[in-house]
């Protein structure tokens, strides 16, 4: 009897092991190891699931002693209605407390069960939330290593498409997404990285349709601008005075070229002006000293005064 009464007092003990706070445990190791943090839940629940059907089991197996003791019971009479006389064995007591304890044994399983399964789908959850908002809550840089959306400062047009405002990342190499959170865009807005010494070169999505005025201005040590087809204006003064810039290519995309936007990139010893450019605006490349030959095609049909002057 003593064994059975104390595990009865283990009961609550084994039934409780899983707590809503572990499985809240559980969910904040997302962060630092899901895998982990499941694998340990899952085997501390079959450790004591284990343990649980165990001590059921010995239960069920237990001997029961055969006992001679009898507890009388006396007759009781009540008007016409006399209560049995007769006895009972004491082996009788300790079977109806063996499965007494049984039932307990088998709530205490179903009662862990059910928080496995209640744990288990908190655990699912948290996990799918983490996978769909990820991207979101902590951008992930693609295979372009594009640079993370946090580091810009934007807003969104009349369309809905996004103008940069100001770069405030510390790359040296920019990558730019070509949306933000599912927004294109579609400009590099005016001193987006203006005096900016540390950028050493810059790619452009194919969804940028303009570099507004002085975007770049000044950018000391910007060496490479990729740009790519879709862009159709450079405006004034967008590169003026990136000193080491040393190579450009303009796409077949590009209709303009705004004044002073290469003025005195004196690093410059090449430039390719793509076959779609029709007007190239006053100063646009003066001062670019390294430059020996330019190719004008026949798309231009406005060149302006000193575009080319040394």
């Amino acid at each position: 009897m003593d064994n059975i009464k104390n595990s009865k007092k283990q009961l609550p003990k084994l039934a409780s092991k899983l707590t809503l706070g572990m499985a809240l445990s559980a969910t904040v190791a997302l962060g630092v190891g899901c895998d982990y943090a499941k694998t340990a839940m899952q085997s501390e629940l079959k450790n004591d699931n284990t343990a649980l059907q165990i001590d059921k089991q010995n239960l069920v197996n237990k001997p029961v002693e055969e006992n001679s003791d009898t507890t009388d019971i006396q007759a009781v009479n009540e008007g016409s209605n006399v209560v049995q006389i007769g006895s009972r064995n004491k082996s009788d007591e300790t079977k109806k407390d063996i499965q007494s304890n049984i039932a307990d044994k088998d709530f205490a399983v179903e009662v862990l069960t059910n928080k496995v399964a209640g744990a288990t789908g908190i655990l699912k959850s948290s996990i799918a939330f983490v996978e769909n908002k990820k991207d979101s809550i902590y951008p992930v840089k693609s295979e372009k290593t594009e640079t993370s959306i946090y580091d810009f400062e934007y807003e969104l047009n009349d369309n809905d498409e996004v103008v940069i405002k100001k770069y405030t990342g510390t790359d040296k190499e920019i990558v730019i997404p070509e949306d933000f959170n599912g927004y294109s865009v579609v400009e590099i807005g005016s001193s987006a990285f203006y005096n900016n010494r540390n950028i050493t070169s810059v790619t452009l999505p194919s969804t940028v349709k303009k570099i507004s005025n002085n975007a770049f201005y000044y950018c000391t040590e910007l060496v490479t601008v990729n740009f790519n087809e879709g862009l159709e204006e450079i405006g004034d003064s967008a590169f003026n005075r990136c000193y080491k810039l040393s190579s450009v290519k303009i796409p077949d995309s590009c209709l303009m070229i705004g004044s002073y936007a290469f003025y005195y990139c004196s690093g410059l010893v090449s430039l390719d002006l793509g076959k779609g450019v029709q007007t190239i605006e006053s100063y646009a490349f003066e001062h670019n000293d390294s430059l020996t030959s330019i190719t004008i095609p026949d798309s231009v049909t406005l060149l302006e005064d000193r575009v080319f002057y040394q």
